[in-house]
């Protein structure tokens, strides 16, 4: 299950990102802009913009005027940064030369490199900054005086415009009041989802949210003249109904899209209501389904209790079996070890005690056909001794070492190796999980995230068609698909629900589960036991195999130190290999340092891989294989074979 838990990760982060709020990657944006723009009688317009402003490493802002006939100049500009309650800070000075980075507290309006109009300051924002500032400016004859009309038309954004900006805001105010509104005219240009209202006589107000980049925003006003008397950009000619006839095109034109794309969200929300329909009828057909599979399936529902066990369940299995059986998990460093352990147990290795690592050897017995303990090898323990015969018959503690930190990728091989083999043979070979149980287990957790998926890809639905239907469209969407996620939530607790419940162990697999974790919690706890229920010390060398495995070894080892006091004697530790390998720290630290340095090495080569292909031009490796099946590697029955497998 551990792809399809990556795969719906990626899918839900997706899913957050495509939810959440707008961030931007620049390296500054705009949380608001807001203009204060103010035409005055003399056919000049006074402008203020208030940047809030998100800056990260930024050295310069500046906001360019493509020259053109609609105005003569653009003077009287100052820059001031302002705390977030719009008070003044400091005011920047202007250095009258343009540069492309402007030195911090200074600022230059003129001309740029390319002929337009630029204003720019130096921020010199270190890091992530937020930060308030004013522009102040005015642009000089840039009201056109007809003999019907007088028009005010500005390009407020321009199409360079590189900020992202969550918000615009403004007004325009007109120096005097209009004697009949209807004589006053508005119109904006841009984003359809933007907007502009006369607010009064003499006023109007425009505002867009997630102003697009490289998109103009654009203003124009139309009123009487006797507005602007004193303007001096006289046009003799009538132009009211040119500029009326021009404006109804634009309109249509935007309706006309406004339609279309109404017509496509239409068209768009009978296929999602379609789609979600059949989703939902799957679903719901799929869980019925998977229900009845529940009932009908033989669950072994009995649990048993052992709190303490004392005799080993099964002494066929290997503690890296045991350990995965009992708790579907098993530490790397305690399986190497146990295992190592085991196989000194059944004298299948001999360990010659040494005062270091050069001269504490291991020897190989795996050959010898009169040990007789080797035929009760498990599969787990021949990989590992497998392994150990490529070192040598006989071979020193440090040259395991060095052997290990040499071939650490087939060492890291080997340990996913035992682990799959392991798990594999508790269904195989002990008959301990019902494959089909743990199959619909896997089944029931994989569509219990199916459907959290698909309720995770309707809300995102549901947010999105809100933004561009009407009232009724998205009451309708609202309904239908609320009782598709009521669907799906229902299937999805109820599969969790279900999956908690199932006990994919058969009622021999149920009893020798409990026996193992009452086996635990008797080594664990047996000094506080009656002393007649304590074994003798030779069976506790059997016990500490699995101790290890257990992670429980060093408390095992101290309780029976105390106990036992001649266990506190190393001489009488060597005569006993397991006891000698659990006290013994060179062993430990020799296991673990390799383990680690495995999965390093590992880790380094999978990161330097090279990305897969899915079109067959090359690549790396990807996970896929075996022909739509899964595979589990052939046990070994005897020795013949496992050398056959190892070579």
């Amino acid at each position: 299950m551990k792809k399809y838990k990556l795969f719906f990760t990626i899918v839900f982060v997706f899913l957050g990102i495509m939810l959440s709020t707008p961030s931007y990657a620049m390296s500054q944006h705009l949380n608001n802009l807001n203009f204060n723009i103010k035409i005055n009688n003399n056919g000049s317009v006074s402008i203020t913009e208030i940047w809030d402003a998100e800056l990260y490493d930024t050295n310069t802002l500046f906001k360019t005027f493509t020259k053109n006939s609609k105005f003569k100049e653009i003077a009287d500009v100052s820059i001031t940064e302002l705390d977030e309650n719009g008070n003044k800070i400091k005011s920047f000075k202007n250095s009258e030369a343009y540069k492309y980075h402007e030195n911090k507290d200074y600022f230059h309006a003129t001309d740029d490199d390319t002929g337009n109009f630029e204003i720019a300051w130096g921020v010199s924002a270190n890091g992530n900054e937020h930060r308030f500032f004013r522009l102040n400016y005015t642009i000089y004859d840039c009201i056109n005086v007809y003999n019907d009309c007088a028009e005010f038309y500005w390009q407020v954004i321009g199409n360079q415009w590189s900020i992202d900006t969550y918000k615009i805001t403004g007004t325009v105010l007109l120096p005097s009041e209009v004697v009949n509104i209807d004589d006053f005219r508005v119109w904006a240009h841009g984003p359809l989802h933007g907007e502009i209202r006369k607010t009064n006589n003499n006023s109007c107000f425009f505002s867009i949210e997630n102003m697009p980049t490289n998109t103009f925003l654009e203003l124009r006003l139309v009123f009487p003249t006797y507005i602007v008397n004193n303007a001096i950009n006289i046009k003799n000619i009538n132009n009211l109904d040119n500029i009326l006839q021009e404006e109804q095109k634009n309109a249509d034109k935007a309706n006309k899209q406004r339609e279309i794309s109404k017509l496509y969200s239409k068209i768009g929300l009978v296929i999602s209501l379609i789609i979600s329909g059949i989703f939902g009828f799957f679903s719901l057909k799929n869980f019925i389904k998977l229900k009845k599979e529940y009932n009908k399936a033989n669950i072994f529902k009995e649990k048993f209790d052992f709190k303490y066990f004392r005799d080993i369940p099964n002494s066929q299995m290997d503690p890296a079996e045991a350990t995965i059986f009992a708790y579907n998990k098993i530490d790397d460093k305690n399986m190497i070890s146990s295992l190592l352990m085991s196989l000194a147990y059944k004298k299948a290795i001999t360990i010659k005690p040494g005062n270091n690592k050069d001269n504490t050897e291991i020897l190989l017995n795996l050959n010898d056909n009169s040990t007789s303990n080797l035929i009760q090898l498990t599969e787990g323990e021949r990989y590992l001794g497998g392994y150990l015969e490529k070192i040598g018959k006989s071979f020193s503690i440090k040259k395991f070492e060095k052997y290990i930190d040499s071939h650490a990728e087939s060492f890291y091989n080997l340990i996913n190796r035992i682990k799959k083999s392991s798990s594999t043979n508790l269904i195989k070979d002990y008959k301990y999980i019902d494959s089909n149980i743990q199959s619909l287990k896997a089944k029931l957790e994989t569509r219990a995230y199916t459907c959290l998926i698909f309720i995770m890809i309707y809300l995102f639905i549901i947010s999105w068609f809100f933004m561009i239907l009407s009232t009724i469209s998205r009451n309708i969407l609202f309904i239908a698909i609320m009782l598709i996620i009521l669907i799906y939530l229902y299937s999805m607790f109820h599969f969790f629900h279900l999956k908690r419940k199932i006990n994919i162990y058969t009622e021999v697999g149920t009893e020798e589960k409990a026996k193992w974790r009452g086996l635990k919690n008797f080594m664990k706890n047996f000094s506080l036991l009656d002393e007649r229920e304590i074994p003798e010390l030779e069976l506790w060398e059997q016990y500490l195999v699995y101790a290890t495995g257990f992670g429980i070894a060093q408390k095992v080892l101290k309780k029976l130190k105390t106990k036992y006091p001649e266990l506190s004697d190393s001489n009488y530790l060597n005569n006993y290999s397991c006891f000698y390998i659990a006290n013994n720290h060179m062993f430990s630290s020799t296991v673990n340092n390799s383990i680690n340095k495995a999965i390093s090495v590992h880790n380094v080569q999978v990161a330097a891989s090279s990305f897969s292909s899915g079109s067959g031009s090359g690549g790396g490796f990807s996970s896929g294989g075996g022909g739509g099946r899964w595979w589990w590697p052939a046990v070994a029955e005897d020795k013949k074979q496992y050398k056959r497998a190892q070579s």
